[in-house]
């Protein structure tokens, strides 16, 4: 293995080369991760080492534990205790924090070793009068942990210039990853809060659902026809809170061909009692991914269109099928209901500005705009039925 002290090392591999590569190599680590053993080989290779063990200080323990340890040496020589260090704890008494918690080259022996259950003992104790030697990591006096590097018998004390830079490298690649676990721990409580959000939004507006339902119950059959387009609408709702706290989901879209699915199966149902003779169908549902700003319009515009051909397409006649597609081309979104009822003439279609239209034909309009859209009613062929197209720009 090279080791960069050696004079003859070249300038075709100079140090500020191995820095500058170490730097590259230590970006590419995964988010809050680190290869705590290849930071162990690159310390060997720059000191010129036998053995290099790497800790970390554990603040609610008070101890070291050992994260990685290389060598230079050939597989059958490397020393049983090293890699069965490795995961092990250690504590910082008296006696080895003064190793531990100097920024110097310190060499360690039988009277700085510490205690007998300390790693700077044990180490000596394993390689004996060998060139022992710790060097701790600190940020702002704040210490981080350290390395123990074993040369062999009779080794000058070591370049202390190298090895303190690639101890600041290691201390800003230690902070970098402090900071990025930190920020993945403050993402993930951020989610389950979004989460349990959309969930107690889901039961509260179950509850408003069931309350709605429950006072229709009292009412004539007539009144309380006027309160099931209310649940209807809220149940919409409740769906997309509920997609968006399950599993499987980032709390912030809704995968509506899975919505599209649910939405119009829950219509089918609703409806299936005083409409038995109707059939609604979901025709086809591409994939797309919506934040609940588009999800939820597009959900009530849904399930407004439905409901107006349940209610108003097959008047006077046994039955028919209402069907449902949702297609995304061309960065074009289209929602399209359409029905084979008794359709209407082109001055009969009703429109969301005339005197007397329904609040449902109001909220598709009004829903439509709010997602940049556009509307249109046309006949359906052989001049049976009625087709709805809302048609918007995918974000």
């Amino acid at each position: 293995m090279r080791n960069l002290n050696d004079k003859n090392c070249g300038s075709a591999y100079s140090r500020s080369d191995f820095f500058a590569s170490l730097a590259v190599r230590y970006l590419q680590f995964p988010l809050g991760e680190i290869d705590y053993r290849q930071v162990g080989h690159d310390l060997v290779s720059l000191s010129g080492a036998q053995s290099v063990f790497l800790n970390l200080y554990v603040a609610d323990k008070h101890c070291i534990e050992t994260k990685a340890f290389a060598s230079s040496l050939a597989e059958g020589a490397v020393p049983s205790c090293g890699p069965s260090f490795v995961g092990r704890s250690w504590p910082v008494d008296d006696a080895a924090g003064k190793i531990f918690t100097s920024s110097e080259l310190i060499p360690v022996n039988a009277e700085t070793g510490g205690g007998s259950d300390t790693m700077a003992h044990s180490l000596f104790s394993r390689f004996g009068e060998v060139g022992l030697w710790a060097l701790g990591l600190f940020h702002d006096g704040r210490f981080l942990g350290n390395f123990f590097m074993v040369f062999d018998e009779g080794r000058q004390k070591p370049d202390r210039n190298g090895i303190g830079t690639f101890a600041e490298i290691v201390v800003h690649l230690l902070l970098r990853k402090e900071r990025e676990r930190q920020l993945q721990q403050n993402l993930t409580e951020k989610d389950l809060i979004l989460r349990e959000s959309h969930h107690r939004i889901k039961n509260n507006l179950s509850l408003i659902s069931s309350l709605v339902a429950l006072q229709g119950e009292l009412l004539s059959p007539e009144l309380a026809g006027l309160l099931y387009p209310i649940i209807n609408r809220i149940n919409a709702i409740v769906l997309i809170h509920e997609q968006l706290h399950e599993a499987g989901s980032d709390g912030k879209r809704v995968c509506f061909e899975a919505y599209v699915k649910r939405l119009v199966g829950e219509l089918a149902d609703s409806f299936r009692s005083d409409y038995s003779g109707i059939m609604l169908s979901l025709l086809r549902a591409d994939h797309a991914l919506f934040e609940d700003g588009t999800a939820i319009p597009l959900g009530i515009i849904l399930t407004e269109l439905v409901m107006n051909s349940f209610k108003h397409a097959f008047e006077g006649l046994s039955g028919g099928r209402i069907d449902v597609s949702f297609m995304c081309e061309d960065r074009t979104a289209q929602l399209i209901v359409q029905d084979d009822g008794r359709g209407m003439v082109s001055s009969e279609i009703p429109k969301p500005d005339r005197v007397g239209a329904s609040l449902g034909l109001v909220l598709v309009e009004s829903l439509t705009a709010q997602l940049q859209g556009h509307w249109e009613q046309s006949m359906g062929e052989n001049g049976r039925g009625l087709k709805n197209i809302v048609a918007f720009p995918l974000p």
